[in-house]
């Protein structure tokens, strides 16, 4: 579980990641999950406003996306290094 909300909590950790040794394509995905998948978000909102079969038909839809910018965020920086 990653805190989430504003860029002034997430881009810090990511930045201490990258310069911790993590890579392009992890870092890029923890980003894209978080902006998609915010527990505040989630929880505060979402949830109780459009109700949980729309949180989950949503989940269903974009799964897969953190994991796909990744990826190509992974293959880009390996090409232009």
């Amino acid at each position: 579980m990653m805190p989430s909300g504003a860029p002034f909590v997430i881009l810090p950790i990511a930045a201490g990641l990258l310069k911790g040794g993590a890579g392009i394509g992890p870092t890029v995905a923890m980003l894209t999950s978080t902006a998609l998948f915010g527990p505040v978000w989630v929880i505060l909102y979402e949830i109780p406003i459009m109700g949980s079969a729309f949180f989950f038909t949503r989940l269903a839809g974009v799964i897969w996306i953190p994991p796909i910018a990744g990826l190509i965020a992974q293959a880009v920086a390996l090409r232009f290094r």
